[in-house]
């Protein structure tokens, strides 16, 4: 039987589903009544950084033979104020801890302040670089070792037209979208300073084999079409429709 490591955050194991990671809705659940043998490492609220841990953890433990991988979010970061207390912080929300009163006295406006003030400082366009060295990594990794890698989106915001050639004579700010414009802090550069940034994203995006991904600019929010019932997680009909272009792929691939 075809064994799966599946790797990626809260989508993989239930989030938002009150039977959690035993939910028969749940995506890798669907496939594994497909006949394959599947290993659910996701983690909640994982950031890229965490799965990637995970991940090399896991390698270098075993090999499936096929390891899957839902890349998460940039702005997501653990805090650690005790050795019992995880503060997390993403773009959307703070998560605090049921102890956190009993650990600092940080008042919440104090903390939203923090968080609004983390997020400006750290932006994506590293974050990305960041995340395609990840991905070059692992990538090396399975091939070294002969094992099947897949990769998707999961809500990573990047565009295609990061990654695109362009000569000095293109109007970048027509072809650009406002994400990539207020990546690459477009209206405080010259033309020419923008197409050096984009040159340096190719760099670490142009040895990605796009053939592992299923869907790389596209992600999950795109495709969502209901919620879990119990939170803004994705619901049983789009676990449906992430299963079944999972399976789609893996039929077409042979695997």
């Amino acid at each position: 039987m075809t064994t799966i490591a599946f790797f990626g955050g809260s989508n993989l194991i239930g989030g938002g589903y009150p039977d959690g990671p035993t939910c028969k809705d749940i995506y890798p659940n669907i496939i594994a009544r497909q006949g394959y043998n599947v290993k659910n490492y996701g983690i909640a609220g994982a950031s890229s950084y965490e799965i990637f841990l995970t991940c090399l953890h896991q390698l270098s433990q075993s090999e499936p033979d096929i390891v899957f991988i839902e890349w998460n979010m940039f702005a997501r970061h653990r805090f650690h104020p005790s050795p019992d207390v995880n503060l997390f912080i993403s773009g959307s929300n703070i998560t605090f801890p049921d102890n956190w009163n009993f650990c600092i006295p940080i008042p919440d406006k104090q903390l939203l302040n923090f968080q609004k003030t983390l997020l400006l400082l750290d932006g994506d366009y590293h974050r990305i670089i960041t995340l395609l060295s990840y991905c070059r990594i692992i990538q090396d990794i399975c091939k070294l070792k002969n094992i099947k890698l897949i990769m998707i989106s999961g809500d990573i915001p990047w565009t295609k037209d990061l990654f695109t050639t362009y000569n000095d004579d293109t109007d970048l700010w027509s072809t650009l979208s406002e994400y990539s414009k207020e990546l690459l802090s477009f209206n405080e550069r010259a033309d020419s300073d923008i197409l050096s940034l984009l040159s340096q994203l190719r760099k670490y995006f142009s040895p990605l084999d796009l053939e592992n991904w299923i869907w790389i600019f596209e992600n999950i929010p795109m495709l969502t079409v209901d919620y879990a019932p119990l939170d803004k997680h994705v619901g049983p009909k789009t676990m449906m429709i992430i299963a079944t272009r999972i399976i789609n792929f893996l039929k077409e691939k042979n695997l």
